[in-house]
């Protein structure tokens, strides 16, 4: 049975609001990409994220500045 148009939209509703992370959350994912990319860059300031839902998939774009890459012995 194909779903109507209204149980399409309804769907698309719920997975709308599954996706609004609240500031907490977010909050909690920054702060852990932050230590993970210490490991391996000079982060000169906050990590940022936004998670758009694709048709198929969710696209996360992560950003972050960083002077410089940390040599590879020093990577812990």
């Amino acid at each position: 049975m194909k779903p109507s148009s209204e149980q399409s939209r309804l769907g698309r509703v719920i997975e709308n609001d599954r996706l609004m992370i609240g500031g907490d959350i977010s909050n909690l994912i920054e702060f852990d990409l932050k230590n993970l990319l210490n490991n391996y860059f000079n982060l000169s300031g906050d990590v940022k994220l936004s998670v758009t839902a694709m048709k198929d998939c969710y696209l996360i774009p992560v950003s972050a500045p960083a002077s410089g890459i940390k040599p590879f012995g020093v990577i812990k």
